[in-house]
C-alpha cells in the first residue's frame, strides 16, 4: 500500500512537472510571437520598406495563372466575415454547445475589434498599383491573418482537446493548419497585403490565442453543461 502510494505521488509529481514546462514554453512563445510583431511594428511606423516584401512577393506572384488566382480568390473568403460566422452558427446547431458558440464568438469579436483598432494606429497604406481584387481601409496588420490564425487557431485548439479518435484530430489540424497558411498566402498574391502585413497578423494572433486559452481553458474546456458538449471535450 505505502509503495502504491509512493508511486502515485511521483507518477502526479511528473505530471505536474510536464504541466508546468508545457505552460513555460507557450509563454515563451507567445512573447517571442509579440517580439517579432512589435520589431515588425516599429519599422511600419518608421515607414521603412522589408526587402522581404519584394522577395516573396516576387515569388508567390510567379505562379500566377487564371486557375491560381480563382483559387486564391476562393481560399481568401474563408476569413471573411460571413463565412466565421457561419461556421460559429453551424458549431453552434450540430453541437448545440453554448460555451462554444460563445467562445468562438467572443474570440471572433476581440480579433476584429483589435485589428480595427491597430489598423487605425499604424494607418499603413495597402500597396499600390498589384492588387487583383478590391480592398479597404489600412493594410497592417492583416485582418484576414489574424481573423485566420485566431478563429481556426482556436479550433484546432478544441479539437486537440476533444474526444474525436487521434486520427481524425490530425487530420482536422493539419487541414486546418493549409487552410490558415494559404489564407495568408491569398492576400499577398491577390495583392492586397505586404508580406509583413500577414507575418505580422499571425504573429499578433498567436501571441492573443496563446493568452486567450490559457484564460478560457478551465471554464470552457473542463466538462459541459449537455450530454453532447460532454460527449465533444474531455
Amino acid at each position: 500500500m505505502r509503495k502504491r502510494i509512493i508511486m502515485t505521488g511521483e507518477k502526479n509529481s511528473k505530471h505536474g512537472r510536464l504541466v508546468f514546462s508545457k505552460n513555460n514554453l507557450l509563454w515563451i512563445l507567445s512573447f517571442a510571437f509579440l517580439a517579432a510583431f512589435l520589431l515588425l511594428s516599429h519599422s511600419v511606423l518608421k515607414k521603412e520598406v522589408f526587402d522581404f516584401d519584394s522577395i516573396i512577393y516576387d515569388f508567390i506572384r510567379s505562379f500566377h495563372s487564371p486557375m491560381v488566382t480563382k483559387f486564391f480568390h476562393f481560399v481568401t473568403h474563408f476569413a471573411g466575415g460571413y463565412i466565421l460566422v457561419g461556421i460559429c452558427l453551424l458549431i453552434y446547431c450540430f453541437k448545440r454547445s453554448r460555451r462554444l458558440f460563445w467562445l468562438i464568438s467572443l474570440n471572433l469579436v476581440n480579433t476584429i475589434v483589435f485589428n480595427q483598432v491597430l489598423k487605425l494606429f499604424f494607418a499603413r497604406e495597402r500597396p499600390l498599383g498589384i492588387a487583383i481584387i478590391e480592398e479597404s481601409g489600412y493594410s497592417f496588420p492583416s485582418g484576414h491573418s489574424m481573423a485566420a490564425m485566431s478563429f481556426y487557431g482556436l479550433l484546432i485548439y478544441i479539437i486537440y482537446h476533444s474526444r474525436f479518435s487521434s486520427r481524425l484530430k490530425k487530420i482536422s489540424i493539419i487541414c486546418l493548419s493549409i487552410l490558415i497558411l494559404l489564407i495568408g498566402v491569398s492576400r499577398i498574391y491577390l495583392g492586397v497585403h505586404y508580406v509583413s502585413d500577414v507575418v505580422g497578423g499571425f504573429c499578433l494572433s498567436l501571441t492573443y490565442l496563446i493568452i486567450f486559452t490559457r484564460f478560457t481553458h478551465k471554464y470552457i474546456l473542463r466538462g459541459g453543461s449537455n450530454e453532447k458538449e460532454k460527449e465533444f471535450i474531455d
